[in-house]
């Protein structure tokens, strides 16, 4: 799904990770430039917690500083470490999943890669 430039903010944004914590069926989602700011931001974390099955989420240019960036984060790199835990795989063994984050001039891109 793609809504760039909707300048839904951080509230609609909430909804939208709301409804992503029970989705079985999105696999990408791109919101750039919608304003969703840092609390935008640790809602996206907080639901991807929860969320096996988007693939690609795209965050680019939403005001997001280092608080949002960094929920984001740690959710992604939780889920790396559960993924080699739950696998028994050490860390030259998950050459097949790469997790990209590309933080730069406030633009954010989080990307599984099979």
């Amino acid at each position: 799904m793609f809504f760039p430039d909707n300048s839904i903010g951080s509230d609609s944004a909430k909804a939208i990770a709301d409804a992503l914590k029970t989705n079985t069926t999105l696999v990408d989602l791109s919101l750039h430039y919608n304003s969703i700011g840092d609390e935008g931001a640790k809602a996206f974390a907080e639901a991807l917690k929860n969320n096996s099955s988007l693939v690609r989420l795209n965050l680019l240019h939403n005001e997001i500083a280092l608080a949002g960036a960094k929920a984001l984060a740690e959710t992604q790199v939780a889920q790396v470490q559960s993924m080699r835990t739950k696998q028994k795989l050490v860390l030259k063994d998950v050459s097949y999943v790469y997790l990209f984050i590309f933080i730069f001039d406030n633009c954010i891109i989080f990307e599984y890669i099979n």
